[in-house]
């Protein structure tokens, strides 16, 4: 996330470009928009072959990709405001509420699937299956 931050910070005229869709039709935008939509698949599917012995939905990871991905955007869009406005909060506290919540949605994405991940394991070693309670 500090990464993607630093990079919107450097130039977010192209980022506002792309993200409010001025000249849609155009073949840059258009390869944008595919690239970003390839790299959030490929999220998932990471996600999913990796716990692919735990037979999970496969539908709920892509999910969670796509909206992980959109909140990230519309969040970025939210933090850079207009041109003529300054940062809406500084970009330390920007990447530590986007990372909060980048995270939750991969924890609601986990309660759905009803697993547990283990953020001091690797991902196939700690995700678990939770216990049903009758």
């Amino acid at each position: 996330v500090e990464q993607y931050v630093r990079l919107v910070d450097d130039h977010p005229n192209v980022v506002r470009f792309l993200m409010q869709g001025r000249f849609a039709e155009s073949e840059s935008t258009i390869r944008a928009v595919n690239e970003g939509r390839d790299i959030t698949l490929a999220m998932a599917d990471m996600f999913s072959n990796e716990l692919r012995e735990m037979e999970l939905d496969g539908a709920a990871f892509e999910l969670a990709a796509y909206a992980t991905f959109g909140a990230a955007a519309s969040a970025t869009d939210w933090w850079l405001g207009s041109r003529d406005t300054p940062r809406r909060l500084p970009a330390e506290r920007f990447v530590d509420y986007l990372t909060t919540i980048m995270l939750g949605s991969i924890n609601g994405t986990c309660e759905v699937l009803g697993v547990r991940i283990d953020p001091d394991l690797p991902l196939h070693e700690g995700v678990t299956r939770r216990e049903q309670v009758a």
